[in-house]
């Protein structure tokens, strides 16, 4: 987990209403939301299981794995009959080597996505990231992108005890708000994502992709709010 220094008030979860009123606050997925790196993972994941003479076809991605770490990856391809269980510590570390490559050559700024952050910014919306990847690809990711100031603190898999689908994620980052979770507007592209952000009862404004995320979105988002205010 990361905190920016002196922008993160944390304590108990309690509604201001004029604070809701007045600003929000709005947790970003990052796979699939602020940048597209399916495809990334996707070839990292495959590069890593090489040695193994395993692959996961883009069919199984896209219907069955798509948006989940690479451990429950490997979990799944276990009991499936198709890695041994001790392979799954090296085909966390290959995938990783190979994703940290791929973000240094792929990844660069989405002025669409810069402008829409910006903008929430500047009207004071509180904003983190969580993400199913490990807490180095994270950082890495939102360095490239130039996103890193725009967020009070970021969550990756390693700062929950259940990443995605479970919805720890989502309410972990309502307690560092110091919000409860039905204040938070969650921007969520996959499936597990969402269920997280429906789990944790928080208000979910569904994206198919990148494409999405830029200043159109922001009516969206406006219109998630005044259902919080409506709510209560």
């Amino acid at each position: 987990m990361w905190l920016a220094p002196g922008r993160v008030r944390t304590g108990p979860a309690v509604v201001d209403e004029k604070a809701v009123k007045t600003a929000g606050h709005i947790a970003w997925d990052l796979d699939g939301c602020l940048f597209d790196s399916d495809q990334l993972h996707y070839l990292a994941v495959n590069e890593a299981l090489k040695p193994y003479g395993e692959r996961i076809t883009e069919e199984e991605h896209l219907s069955t794995f798509k948006g989940l770490p690479t451990l429950k990856k490997c979990e799944m391809l276990t009991a499936m009959g198709r890695l041994p269980a001790e392979a799954h510590l090296n085909v966390s570390t290959l995938k990783q080597l190979a994703t940290r490559d791929a973000i240094a050559l792929a990844v660069k700024p989405d002025f669409k996505v810069t402008a829409l952050l910006m903008a929430l910014q500047t009207a004071g919306w509180r904003q983190c990231c969580c993400s199913n990847s490990v807490r180095d690809t994270v950082f890495r990711i939102l360095t490239q992108l130039d996103l890193l100031d725009f967020m009070d603190f970021y969550l990756s898999n390693q700062d929950v005890r259940r990443a995605k689908p479970a919805p720890d994620m989502y309410e972990k980052a309502a307690t560092i708000f110091g919000i409860v979770p039905q204040q938070l507007i969650v921007i969520e592209d996959a499936l597990p994502g969402r269920r997280a952000a429906m789990g944790a009862r928080c208000v979910l404004v569904p994206v198919e992709g990148p494409q999405d995320v830029g200043p159109e979105l922001l009516p969206r988002i406006l219109a998630a709010r005044r259902e919080l205010v409506e709510v209560r």
